[in-house]
């Protein structure tokens, strides 16, 4: 019966985490041959970028629809893009937070390109917002123009964990991600780990500017450093994971 038990929450696990990464992996993920799902379950901290997206004045935006039920098919329709958004490049979605979302992009999983891949998420979640937003203006009676998306990245450590029955990811690299995602609508914020990982090898595709940030850090208002990096449209096209490599010859 212990056997038995400790199958079927290998299983849940499984499921868990299959709601989470993009669909091209879930085989790779089930293959009793792959070494993916033992990442993920691995009991080392893994380098991961974390991705923390939050809708800026999402209260007055909210106040500011016509019916609850049409503010409610606008967030839905956001969340899904940016769901979509963040498997296209080959993110993993934690958890959606009210007014918005939390991704992670771990190396094993997203690549040695994850830096790119998570500005890049980034870069075209703002345009996917502003253009949701545009397109649902009747929905709402007056039209706020200094909404927006504000994103946090930073990286480090990370392990996935279960919480409260469901799998989500923790480490120091979530908090300072969601600290940053504070950021001003439009603008994305990434904090020192982050950047050094990022400026090196994808400086040529990326501007970058430093910024003043008042964050809460451990019960006190404090200025930090802040990188706000957006894609410059310099084209860089990233490498492919191994398990997605492997996915393609697969399927040849």
């Amino acid at each position: 019966l212990k056997a038995e038990k400790e199958e079927l929450l290998r299983r849940l696990d499984l499921q868990y985490l299959l709601s989470k990464v993009p669909v091209k992996a879930h085989a790779p993920i089930l293959s009793d041959t792959s070494k993916l799902k033992d990442e993920f379950f691995s009991e080392e901290l893994k380098g991961a970028f974390v991705l923390s997206i939050d809708i800026r004045k999402s209260t007055e935006l909210m106040l500011k629809a016509k019916t609850p039920d049409g503010f409610a098919a606008f967030m839905t329709r956001l969340c899904e893009q940016l769901e979509a958004l963040v498997h296209a490049n080959l993110g993993i979605v934690d958890k959606f937070t009210g007014d918005g979302l939390l991704a992670f992009f771990p190396q094993f999983f997203s690549g040695q390109d994850a830096g790119y891949r998570v500005v890049a998420c980034a870069h075209s979640a703002h345009a996917v917002f502003a253009e949701l937003y545009e397109t649902s203006y009747s929905a709402f009676s007056t039209v706020l123009l200094d909404v927006g998306l504000g994103i946090g990245i930073d990286y480090g450590p990370v392990k996935l964990v279960k919480v409260a029955g469901s799998l989500t990811v923790v480490g120091a690299a979530v908090v300072y991600a969601c600290r940053m995602g504070s950021a001003p609508a439009g603008r994305t914020y990434v904090n020192q780990e982050a950047y050094e990982q990022i400026v090196g090898k994808f400086n040529n595709s990326c501007s970058i500017r430093k910024e003043s940030h008042s964050i809460k850090d451990e019960g006190t208002v404090r200025n930090v450093l802040a990188y706000d990096v957006h894609l410059n449209g310099r084209k860089y096209q990233p490498k492919l994971p191994e398990w997605l490599v492997q996915v393609e010859l697969d399927g040849m």
